[in-house]
């Protein structure tokens, strides 16, 4: 940080650069201490971060504005689009270190990794 060493409202008030610089570290030291400033109007669950609370509105709403072209399953969010159309290109990008097996999404190596460990989260 350039500005100051421990930044106050009453050290940056005139200084717009101190003002960008405190806005930054009010938003970091929020994160790092959980302080979940967004929630929401439906169900009260808590976010972090603004965005992460508009992409959740969508749940309530059933707002799915990315549909697949190939089977036309919908999607709140792009990248749960692009993730699924790896089912249709056959994309796996995600490999296992032990055998060399390829998955789609990293959660599906995590749950085949247990055949290496052998834990059995499930009795």
């Amino acid at each position: 940080m350039t500005c100051h060493p421990r930044l106050t409202s009453s050290d940056c008030s005139g200084n717009e650069t101190c003002f960008r610089e405190k806005k930054n570290i009010d938003s970091l030291t929020k994160f790092q201490t959980g302080c979940k400033d967004f929630n929401c109007g439906e169900c009260g669950k808590s976010f972090n971060l603004k965005r992460d609370l508009k992409r959740h509105t969508k749940v309530h709403t059933r707002d799915k504005p990315f549909g697949c072209d190939a089977c036309g399953r919908r999607f709140v969010c792009k990248t749960d689009l692009n993730t699924h159309m790896r089912i249709h290109t056959g994309d796996k990008p995600v490999s296992c270190d032990a055998c060399g097996k390829r998955f789609i999404t990293k959660s599906l190596l995590n749950n085949h990794m247990r055949i290496h460990t052998g834990n059995k989260p499930f009795g």
